[in-house]
């Protein structure tokens, strides 16, 4: 299991990628 740490470096490399929006669909899965 991801811990939050984990969670915010995921949703960094995202949002860099743009992938963030499309890969939750809303954009605040967590």
């Amino acid at each position: 299991m991801a811990t939050r740490a984990e969670w915010a470096e995921r949703a960094e490399r995202w949002e860099r990628s743009g992938l963030w929006v499309s890969r939750t669909g809303t954009g605040s899965a967590i």
